[in-house]
Order: structure tokens, then sequence, then C-alpha cells
């Protein structure tokens, strides 16, 4: 089956609120389209979803099932909003680096203890290691960037400065 997400979306919705008008303010959506939504959903699924009333909706066994499933998709969808939008704000987050001891002592430290004191939720993994190690974590992806201090080789697909 071919449904789509916002279907789901006003389901869960109706089905939360047990009320289609609200449902409607909630997701700023007519309630007439809301109503037509359910109808066709039930239509596609073939079974009915919703017990009408004259204070609200109720949901039928089949109903119960499918709000079972799609309540945690939909609360496991709006999870990861949240933790995209964090680590987009530098809320949350892990940087991996990879420096060697001098790299680290003489030029790298006092950059992560600024870059510290104003994003403290961002965890800090630092791999100490020499150059043609550190180069090698980077083509395997097992840090986020380098600090190297001697001449090297390095693909074209690594920026450096």
């Amino acid at each position: 089956m071919n449904i789509s997400y916002d279907w789901y979306k006003i389901f869960y919705e109706v089905a939360k609120t047990k009320n289609i008008t609200d449902a409607s303010k909630n997701l700023y959506v007519s309630q007439p389209a809301v109503s037509q939504i359910i109808k066709q959903l039930e239509e596609k699924l073939k079974v009915e979803l919703f017990i009408r009333t004259q204070k609200g909706v109720g949901l039928t066994k089949e109903g119960e099932i499918l709000y079972n499933y799609i309540s945690a998709a939909i609360e496991k969808i709006r999870i990861g909003e949240k933790k995209l939008e964090e680590q987009i704000n530098l809320d949350s987050g892990e940087i991996r680096i990879g420096s060697s001891d001098m790299c680290l002592k003489y030029y790298l430290l006092p950059y992560l203890e600024e870059f510290q004191g104003k994003y403290p939720k961002i965890k800090i993994n630092i791999t100490n290691c020499p150059t043609p190690e550190t180069i090698k974590l980077l083509e395997e992806d097992k840090i986020d960037f380098g600090l190297i201090s001697q001449p090297f080789k390095i693909e074209k697909r690594f920026f450096c400065y």
C-alpha cells in the first residue's frame, strides 16, 4: 500500500484529540478536508478506524492497532527532527579530531577550550597519533578532521590548509 504520510499524520491527530474539529485546528487544515482524508484512509485500508459519536470520535479495535504503530512512528520522526535541529544549532553532537602531541598542545588546545566554552554540549573526541596514522583515520572516516605538521601525501578529496 502506498498511503501518504500526511494521511497518517491526520489520522494520528484525530485519534490523539478524539475530535475532528480540534485535529483540523491543530493541523491548520479545514474540518471537511480532515473528514474526507479519514474517509479515504478507511477506504484505502478497507477498515473502519473511528467510531463517530456526538462528543467526537473513538478508535475501533483496528484503529487502535494502527494508532499504536503510527504514534510510535510519528514520535520517532519528531525525535529525529529534534536531534537534527540540536546538531544544526550545535546543541548536541560529536567532533572527532586526529592530532599529534605538538599540534594539539601548541596549536589546537586554545581553540578547543574556546569552542568548548561556546558549545559545551558538543562532545570532542581526540585521537592522538602521528601524521601517517592521522591521514589513515581520515581516509577510513574515523575522524572528522586531522591536524598534522609534517610533509605528507593525501588524497585530493580532503581539504588541506
